[in-house]
């Protein structure tokens, strides 16, 4: 009998810590990131392609094509590139049907046009 009401007690402890565990959180950093020139096209997860701008963030070897709102407050301009300081935000809980990144102008550090537009 002593057994089992240890066993019980382990077992209700067991079951109050688990409730008690923090949720994970999002995690939030500055990043540089830049934006080229040049323009890519985009796959979706739901759509078809489409076109988008090519973004890199400090530190990544190879561009990426992202939508052209993929960045709140920031307005693409075609034909420019910049180097602009973003919040990104990687959300412990994304959402099934988008991206566990989110991005955030803070600001544009600098924006060059490029060619002849």
């Amino acid at each position: 009998m002593k057994q089992f009401t240890q066993i019980l007690l382990l077992a209700i402890a067991f079951i109050f810590t688990s409730c008690f565990e923090k949720e994970p959180k999002d995690k939030i950093e500055e990043v540089t990131m830049y934006v080229s020139h040049e323009t890519g096209i985009y796959y979706g997860m739901l759509s078809s392609p489409v076109e988008g701008m090519l973004i890199k963030e400090e530190g990544w070897k190879d561009w990426e094509s992202r939508p052209f709102q993929e960045i709140s407050g920031f307005e693409y301009i075609k034909g420019h590139k910049y180097t602009l300081l973003v919040e990104k935000t990687t959300l412990a809980n994304p959402p099934m049907d988008a991206s566990n990144v989110k991005y955030k102008l803070i600001s544009i550090v600098e924006q060059i046009p490029v060619g002849n537009r």
